[in-house]
């Protein structure tokens, strides 16, 4: 419990000061702020507004690329293709943040960065971006140097030699605050690393999972609402509670004498929404070993556990609405018709911007009293970042993504939380310590981003994805041990050939 409360602390300070920010833009730090050169990378005693150290980058002065032109593959989707730019200003605090940074980082380079647009195709088989990005690599044809793809899709691309591996690139140091540490360690192996995530990532950060919940509701059973956010303090807030809270709330507002999506309920739930559970009850599908080999780890005594209390919360509670594919619930949860829900940050905006009740903010539910910290992961389909594995401006690309990422760091993410925390989420200050619980929460599995791989390369009922629980409690299977049985050779295989794969690229 007491490093929730010194999580905690921390906290407040950001709030705090994020909250005290104000104005249309983010001013980005100078060079006179630092007591540094920009070469030595060293600490500085100074300290950006948000009361953060200013870092050197470490990039040489020197750099000049001749106006190279750096072509960056991505999905049309704003909330994924914001990680590497935009069209132009448009008073959007984070849109002109992100077009600021891709100017500065053009300016110091002398590189044109050329963003490349692609309809996201999402099917149960392919990606976009990936399906182009082979085509252009085995076709030798030198079409993009980096490319920003969906996680699940595209975590095969650097197995099958799409992909250059990222730690023989000059100039990107991973030891750097604006790199994400977690994922740099889970997905590095053999010294092979071929995707990134750093703080050009905004939709790592708008794809975590939290329960959302209806204050004026609330008060409807129960005296107030502060009792969740002091459940969460306290290191009490629990699968078991949340189950507790939600499961006998029911009203047939319809009046039809049966239980349908125009009722209320404690929580509303749609059957093939990702399922953000493993990361949350810290069931993990991949734990390396003691030589850093990932091993599969998904079926325990845990994991039975908490499979039996989520069957039981979706499919034996009066007060949850488990909904087949294409029943909305978020805008159910907005209008009034539940208690909670549990989404995504992103996905949760458009529906609460209008909301008439007002909405509170917790992280996930763990399975034990008192974690460590409140355990979370972002949805599959957010961006993980890779090199073309035919790039060869390589030197510009590293030097481009090591400042993409600095800058970042210090002017886009206070942008993107000042506007998650103030516009969209923050009822109260809270719900703002609640989202930093969150962020603080993130963990990384190397099963989960090779979970499709895993599976053999299939997205159905029975993979080791990241929904699998879901989707067997949507088929009512109530024995999750004898169903996994059935596919543990499968899966052993399949992870055996992943690790084989790295074997040979390690030694070519």
């Amino acid at each position: 419990m007491q490093n929730i409360k010194q999580s905690m602390l921390a906290a407040l300070l950001l709030v705090s000061l994020l909250l005290t920010a104000c104005g249309d833009t983010v001013e980005s730090n100078s060079d006179d702020s630092a007591e540094t050169s920009a070469s030595d990378g060293e600490t500085t005693a100074g300290v950006d507004e948000y009361g953060r150290e200013i870092i050197a980058h470490g990039l040489p002065d020197d750099l000049d690329f001749g106006g190279m032109v750096i072509n960056c593959l991505v999905r049309d989707l704003p909330s994924y293709s914001i990680d590497f730019g935009v069209d132009e200003l448009d008073g959007d605090i984070v849109n002109d943040a992100v077009y600021e940074r891709n100017g500065k980082v053009e300016d110091e380079f002398n590189i044109d960065i050329n963003i490349i647009t692609v309809p996201d195709t999402n099917t149960t088989t392919s990606e976009a971006v990936g399906d182009l990005l082979r085509t252009s690599v085995m076709a030798g044809e030198r079409a993009y140097d980096v490319c920003a793809f969906y996680q699940i899709y595209g975590s095969s691309l650097g197995l099958d030699g799409m992909l250059y591996n990222i730690n023989e690139l000059d100039y990107v140091d991973f030891s750097q605050l604006w790199w994400n540490q977690d994922f740099y360690e889970e997905l590095s192996y053999k010294d092979q690393l071929y995707y990134m995530v750093g703080s050009i990532n905004l939709s790592v950060t708008s794809s975590l999972m939290g329960v959302f919940f209806n204050q004026t509701k609330v008060t409807d059973y129960y005296s107030d609402y502060d009792f969740l956010y002091q459940l969460v303090y306290d290191g009490e807030w629990t699968l078991d509670k949340f189950s507790e809270l939600v499961r006998d709330i029911y009203t047939d507002l319809d009046g039809d004498g049966a239980a349908s999506e125009g009722d209320f309920y404690g929580l509303t739930m749609v059957e093939d929404d990702p399922g953000p559970w493993n990361a949350a009850l810290n069931i993990r599908l991949c734990t390396k070993d003691e030589t850093g080999t990932p091993r599969l780890s998904f079926y325990s005594e845990r994991s039975v556990t908490a499979y039996e209390k989520l069957y039981s919360l979706y499919r034996n509670s009066t007060g949850v609405y488990f909904g087949a594919k294409g029943y909305d619930y978020k805008t159910a949860f907005a209008s009034g018709k539940s208690l909670f829900a549990v989404c995504s940050l992103e996905s949760a905006a458009p529906h609460l911007r209008d909301m008439p009740d007002g909405y509170g903010l917790l992280p996930m539910p763990q399975l034990d009293e008192n974690p460590e910290k409140y355990q979370n992961s972002a949805r599959d389909s957010s961006n993980l970042t890779g090199v073309a594995g035919d790039c060869d401006k390589l030197d510009a690309v590293g030097a481009m993504l090591e400042l993409m990422n600095y800058y970042s760091y210090y002017d886009v993410t206070p942008a993107y939380y000042e506007v998650a925390m103030k516009t969209k989420y923050l009822a109260d200050s809270d719900s703002a310590n609640m989202f930093d619980l969150i962020l603080d929460g993130v963990v990384v599995d190397f099963g989960e981003i090779y979970s499709l791989a895993i599976s053999g390369g299939q997205y159905t009922m029975d993979g080791i994805y990241a929904g699998q629980m879901r989707n067997l409690i949507r088929l009512k299977i109530t024995d999750l041990g004898s169903n996994y049985a059935k596919f543990e050779n499968i899966y052993e295989s399949c992870l055996d050939e992943i690790l084989a794969t790295y074997d040979e690229l390690a030694a070519r």
